[in-house]
């Protein structure tokens, strides 16, 4: 399709009015058109134009809406702001130039006919098509609910007796498998019925034509009739108007809108107009299909006006009043659209949709749980389609196209984006929308979540899908935590056990021969560090490397809740309790005078972590026994300037699904929240750590002791539904137990 704008300028009280429209003439096809919800009135015929009206549900598709006028009937739609003046454009097959993605209902369109479409069933399924023969008399069929054939046919016709004199006939046929012709193929259908034969084509989904002829036999009582061949035309009826009718889409104050009438036949126009305030439309113009002019109707001047009544569904380009008085406009000839052609329509700037908010760059596992975060995008060179329902409808679309990059089973998809309520989504401008995220007390990942945040078309007046950036990330709770004492960083001579806890780095050498091999050991105390029953998602350390950078080593922690700083006593490295854990750390050239990562101890630190709430954390490199390597580093702390000591850099979740619940000895009564049976285990307690715990009673009565005693989370346990237990809540929301 060949794109090209036509300027139609309207001249009425100094207003000027550029539609982006095509080619003259202008004329209307009469008639409406019924789709599955809904009908497109006043279709436009092959080639013309029209001010057409979409009768149905709000926030349908522009290109479902249009194909109620039949499949391809329509090329080019345009549609003018009443807010921002900016027409709005569909071009059929053309998505990336399309900036008017949907319709609702009585909405004012100006469409343009394309080439007629002779593929595609146009019968609408149920319809019922009503008109009169070329006698003047009525003629209804109806289309099967399949919409494969006709279902019946009532007809009125005058003929004449075979023994001569007239007759008038009025029949009513209902249609079974029997009767000869009621398939509706390519369009077309010849019904070959005892009473009638009946011929007709769908010219559009609204409208079609064909021939009559009846010719009825002896029947009881009435005489034969013999009428036809005769010539009808049918369409589907109008729908009633709401009583006493409304003008939907009104203009604003100097702006233009193309609103429609929704009220009875012939309803004077001012009258009409009047619906949208007293004097609040002070000119309005029609496009006539029987003559190709605009009508007009200016408040207040008769005599000018030619546009004197509307109809129902009648949609007109309307120009809102200014509070000053109107002049009296000087008579002119009815405006004369002009043509100017251009072959390739103007760029649009490219839309964008970028992300802000207190969830931006990422947040913890942590905050999540927590809620209260904040995601907010921001359109440039579009906006969110209009506030109020239009919106409210696309809310779970907005929310459906915040996803992970991960699958987990209690992870973001499920546990967020599952979860948010529409009603945190708010529209804050044209431009913005600002979600909040709730308190997800469920939520827990085993790895760092990826969020990618995808704007649906059907959000966007520009109609066309946006990915926003950058994308931002749900991590576990992070520490780096850097050796900053002489007597955490050691090493150790294999040979004696001497320790030298001094010296600008710490060397690890493996040999065969074990006068040759060095240990080292790396001391962290500041934290955080995971509790118990957390779970690791990333372990590793870096060390600066001075030298010679080859490692060949095993890297161990030592199996201790709280290890003691190293000290020059013999064996102090080596002569530690090692994980059972371990990972080796087998590299060559690694960069001199630069930082290097370790391979993953996620391994070793989850020992730990399984067993105890660790206040600080030693590791162990052991060098290995069967070639000679050096690796001159870490970097001691010893080091002028103190800055090049190892770093340990830990990630981790701390879990509220079930199973990971940590149990005590005993708890002060003062701290927790009792809940009576087991379906009440959600309710939220009170506490000061970070892990939950469960604890339950010594007695039938709690409250009258200062302590409970612990009691595993075991399904003996939970079946004890009828003794009082106590919940501590030692983290942000709720723990989940099954």
């Amino acid at each position: 399709m060949r794109i090209s704008r036509l300027m139609v300028v309207l001249a009425g009280f100094g207003a000027i009015v550029a539609l982006g429209l095509t080619a003259l003439p202008w004329t209307l096809g009469a008639g409406s058109s019924e789709a599955e919800q809904g009908a497109m009135y006043n279709c436009p015929q092959a080639g013309k134009w029209a001010i057409s009206v979409w009768g149905g549900d709000d926030g349908t598709d522009t290109g479902q809406a249009l194909a109620a006028c039949g499949q391809e009937a329509i090329d080019v739609a345009y549609y003018i702001d009443p807010d921002t003046q900016q027409w709005l454009r569909y071009f059929a097959g053309h998505a990336e130039l399309s900036t008017l993605p949907m319709l609702n209902d009585k909405q004012g369109i100006i469409v343009r006919g394309s080439t007629p479409v002779t593929s595609g069933a146009l019968a609408i399924p149920g319809a019922t098509y009503a008109g009169t023969t070329s006698q003047g008399l009525s003629i209804e069929f109806q289309v099967s609910a399949d919409g494969l054939t006709i279902a019946q046919v009532t007809y009125r016709a005058s003929g004449t007796k075979p023994e001569g004199g007239t007759c008038e006939s009025l029949s009513t046929s209902t249609l079974g498998p029997s009767t000869v012709g009621t398939s509706i193929v390519d369009n077309s259908f010849s019904i070959a019925h005892t009473l009638f034969d009946m011929s007709g084509h769908f010219e559009t989904q609204w409208q079609a034509t064909g021939e009559l002829t009846v010719h009825e036999p002896q029947a009881d009582l009435v005489p034969p009739c013999n009428a036809g061949p005769m010539t009808w035309t049918a369409s589907i009826p109008s729908p009633t108007p709401t009583a006493p009718g409304q003008m939907h889409n009104c203009p604003k104050a100097g702006k233009w809108a193309i609103s429609v009438w929704d009220g009875p036949d012939g309803t004077e126009t001012g009258q009409a107009l009047a619906t949208c305030g007293a004097g609040a439309v002070a000119a309005a113009y029609y496009l006539d299909p029987q003559t190709g002019g605009w009508s007009r109707w200016f408040a207040g001047q008769p005599g000018m006006s030619t546009l004197s009544t509307l109809n129902n569904m009648q949609g007109v380009l309307a120009l809102g009043a200014v509070g000053a008085p109107l002049p009296t406009p000087t008579p002119t000839p009815t405006p004369t659209p002009t043509v100017t052609l251009s072959p390739t329509p103007s760029p649009t700037p490219v839309a964008t949709a970028v992300i802000t908010g207190t969830a931006i760059p990422t947040m913890t596992q942590a905050d999540v749980v927590a809620g209260g975060k904040t995601i907010i995008i921001a359109l440039t060179n579009d906006t969110w389609v209009a506030a109020g329902a239009i919106f409210n409808a696309q809310r779970q679309n907005i929310i459906n196209g915040l996803d992970s990059a991960q699958s987990e089973a209690h992870g973001w998809d499920v546990e967020v984006k599952g979860k948010i309520a529409v009603t945190d989504v708010v529209r804050t401008s044209d431009t913005v929308v600002t979600i909040t995220l709730d308190a997800e007390a469920a939520y827990y990942a085993t790895a760092t979540e990826t969020i990618t945040a995808t704007v649906p078309a059907s959000a966007l007046m520009g109609g066309i899908a946006r990915v926003a950036t950058p994308t931002f990330a749900v991590t576990g709770i992070t520490s780096d935590d850097q050796v900053d004492v002489s007597s955490d960083d050691a090493q150790e001579y294999e040979n004696t056990g001497a320790v030298e806890l001094t010296g600008g780095d710490v060397f690890v050498m493996s040999s065969p021969n074990a006068n040759a091999r060095y240990w080292a050991g790396l001391r962290f105390h500041n934290g955080p560090f995971p509790e118990k029953g957390s779970l690791v998602l990333t372990a590793y350390f870096n060390a600066y490397i001075f030298g010679t950078g080859n490692a060949n080593l095993d890297i161990y922690a030592e199996d201790a809740q709280a290890p003691a700083t190293f000290t020059t006593d013999a064996f102090n490295v080596s002569g530690r309790t090692p994980t059972s854990a371990s990972v080796p750390w087998v590299a060559d050239g690694l960069p001199l005078l630069a930082w290097s990562q370790s391979p993953s101890i996620v391994s070793v630190i989850q020992e730990l972590v399984d067993s105890y709430d660790p206040t600080a954390i030693t590791l162990i490199l052991k060098p290995r026994t069967d070639v000679y390597k050096y690796l001159a580093g870490p970097g001691a702390w010893d080091y002028p300037g103190h800055v090049l000591g190892a770093v340990l850099h830990l990630e981790w979740v701390v879990p509220t699904a079930a199973g990971h619940i940590k149990t005590v000895s005993s708890v002060a009564w003062a701290n927790v929240s009792k809940v009576s049976g087991v379906a009440e285990a959600t309710t939220i307690a009170t506490g000061t750590s970070q892990e939950p715990y469960i604890v339950t009673p010594s007695s039938a009565t709690p409250d009258a002791l200062s302590t409970g005693s612990v009691a595993p989370l075991t399904s003996a346990w939970v079946a004890m539904t009828a003794r009082w237990f106590v919940l501590v809540q030692q983290m942000p929301g709720p723990v989940r137990i099954p």
